[in-house]
């Protein structure tokens, strides 16, 4: 129902409903999606309340249009996605698929970036399921990320808190600066009153397998129909989350402290062993086995203490103010 101040209610047809809607919103968009889901042909017809009494409703048989929107069905905390970037082969396949209609993005691409470090730990694991049972993760009523940092303390890593609302240039100067895995959480805001969605994925750098072993950054989302890690590069992370100049990114770096890097260095040993293609993030400060630690020295991604990166970022504020 449209309402104007000059006039009586204007009550409208389903197909123009349709075409309101699609003017009204970024197209392809969750709120876009949501609210041409829910609707149907009886959501628009006009309620016997507001009829006069004593008149009999007339119903007929409406024409099919001669042309309809296309709508896309599709819904969840990832927007539709166009074709697919190129996938990293230097990487492990992503062992969760992250698909639109089942609002896995946080709990699925927490898995697959630690799956990426090879450091997938059931204990672990168990808080992320606990926090993804707290409602709606694509419209999120607290902050996961900030509860996501907490559980990661508690299980022994250290992190390290990136700024909020970071634009994209912002985002990639702290990849480059930290060189560290990163969950990242980025708010979809396509207009100033509608509900805000976040979209979560992982950011790891890794170790090319070339002889030059140059270090390289992957975007981890497991949406991508190969399940596989792509580059960090600004397309790809539109393809992950939309035009990220309307979206803004927040989220934290993190490493294993010592003693937790000693108590996955066994299954990340194995892991390098069995020639899984793994990013290793351990802690420099433990001695690695003779049989594959000089594999382990060569893709160990921590380039110092946690001095060192705590430094990093306070050197930062000065840089951005």
């Amino acid at each position: 129902m449209l309402q104007n101040m000059k006039t009586a209610n204007d009550w409208f047809g389903f197909a123009k409903m349709q075409i309101v809607l699609s003017n009204s919103f970024y197209h392809g968009s969750i709120h876009h999606q949501r609210a041409m889901e829910i609707m149907t042909n009886s959501s628009f017809q006009k309620p016997i309340i507001h009829q006069k009494v004593g008149v009999k409703r007339k119903f007929r048989k409406k024409k099919p249009l001669g042309s309809s929107i296309d709508v896309k069905w599709n819904h969840g905390c990832a927007i539709p996605k166009v074709g697919c970037p190129a996938g990293i082969n230097d990487l492990v396949t992503l062992p969760n698929r992250v698909e639109t209609d089942q609002w896995n993005c946080f709990r699925g691409n927490v898995r697959n970036l630690l799956a990426v470090l090879g450091q997938l730990d059931e204990s672990l694991e168990e808080k992320v399921i606990q926090l993804s049972r707290n409602g709606d993760l694509g419209c999120m009523k607290g902050n996961l990320v900030q509860e996501l940092h907490v559980v990661f303390q508690a299980a022994r890593y250290h992190t390290f808190l990136l700024p909020r609302e970071m634009d994209f240039e912002k985002l990639s100067y702290y990849i480059h600066l930290m060189k560290l895995p990163v969950f990242v959480s980025v708010q979809m805001s396509f207009n100033d009153n509608a509900t805000i969605y976040r979209h979560v994925i992982g950011i790891c750098p890794y170790v090319s397998s070339s002889e030059s072993s140059e270090l390289k950054f992957s975007v981890v989302d497991g949406a991508h129909s190969e399940l596989k890690a792509m580059q960090f590069t600004r397309e790809n992370i539109q393809w992950c989350c939309g035009d990220e100049s309307q979206s803004t990114f927040e989220g934290f770096a993190f490493f294993p402290a010592k003693g937790l890097s000693k108590r996955l260095l066994p299954q990340v040993g194995e892991a390098v062993s069995n020639g899984l293609k793994i990013c290793v993030c351990l802690s420099k400060n433990i001695k690695v086995p003779k049989v594959c630690g000089g594999e382990i020295r060569r893709r160990n991604i921590v380039m110092g203490d946690v001095e060192c990166y705590r430094k990093m970022m306070s050197g930062t504020r000065k840089t951005w103010l």
